[in-house]
C-alpha cells in the first residue's frame, strides 16, 4: 500500500485462498466464495474456484 496501490490480491494455490488487501480492510476468501473488487474496479467479481482453475 505504501507504493500507492489501492488494492492487492494475493492468490494461494495450495490452500485455494484469495487475500484481498485495501487501505481499509483485509478479506480472506475461501473456495466456494466469490471474490469481488473492494476499490479498484467496481462491479467486478469472480468465483474463487474459477481463479484457482
Amino acid at each position: 500500500m505504501e507504493s500507492g496501490y489501492l488494492e492487492v490480491w494475493l492468490l494461494f494455490p495450495k490452500s485455494s485462498w484469495v487475500l484481498v488487501i485495501t487501505q481499509g480492510a483485509t478479506v480472506l476468501l475461501k473456495p466456494g466464495e466469490g471474490a469481488r473488487t473492494q476499490v479498484v474496479w467496481p462491479g467486478f467479481s469472480v468465483a474463487v474456484d474459477e481463479l484457482m482453475a
